[in-house]
């Protein structure tokens, strides 16, 4: 079941359905994680991690950056970084598993 969170007033950066309140976007690159690890560390592990999990995707940069909440110059370099290590390839302007080819 939805449960929406009331609001009293409309406010800027409220949503436009009365009642309804918008949740704020992820930053588009993460902290970085205990141990030392960048932001783009974590970030490709996130990435492998869907790529392994759902054979066959293929992505587009402004795809990917619409799926893991980044901007497109963060997500052109996660995919380009993904390829220069093999672990994807690029076709036109579409990114999938190398392993799937």
């Amino acid at each position: 079941m939805l449960q929406t969170i009331a609001t009293e007033e409309r406010e800027p950066g409220r949503h436009p359905l009365p009642g309804v309140q918008t949740v704020p976007p992820h930053p588009a690159t993460p902290e970085p994680a205990e141990g030392g690890q960048d932001g783009l560390s974590v970030l490709i592990r996130r990435a492998r991690a869907e790529f392994n999990e759902m054979p066959g995707l293929q992505l587009t940069v402004a795809q990917a950056a619409r799926l893991w909440a980044l901007d497109v110059a963060t997500s052109a370099t996660l995919l380009r970084r993904l390829v220069a290590d093999g672990f994807l390839m690029q076709r036109s302007e579409r990114y999938s598993h190398a392993a799937g080819a």
